[in-house]
C-alpha cells in the first residue's frame, strides 16, 4: 500500500528571503504636553546650575551700602 502525500507544511518560522516582506508600522501616539515638557527643562536646568555653583563663596554682585549687613542707616522719610 503506498502511502499518502500530505501537502507541505512548514514547521519552523523560516520565511525565505524571496517571500519576506519589509514594511513600516506606524503608531499612533498622542501629542507630547510641551508646557509640561518645558517646565520639567527649566527644573532640570535650574537644578544643575545650583548644584554647580558653590555655595560658600561670597556673592559676585555689588551691593550698596545701604543694602549690606551691619549698616546701621536710617532709612525713613525723615532720614533721607
Amino acid at each position: 500500500m503506498a502511502a499518502r502525500r500530505r501537502p507541505y507544511q512548514r514547521k519552523t518560522g523560516y520565511v525565505p528571503q524571496a517571500e519576506r516582506s519589509y514594511g513600516i508600522r506606524v503608531v499612533h501616539r498622542e501629542r507630547p504636553n510641551m508646557t509640561a515638557l518645558t517646565e520639567l527643562f527649566v527644573r532640570f536646568t535650574l537644578a544643575e546650575a545650583h548644584a554647580n555653583r558653590a555655595t560658600d563663596a561670597e556673592p559676585v554682585i555689588v551691593r550698596p551700602d545701604v543694602l549690606k549687613p551691619g549698616a546701621d542707616r536710617d532709612l525713613t522719610a525723615e532720614g533721607r
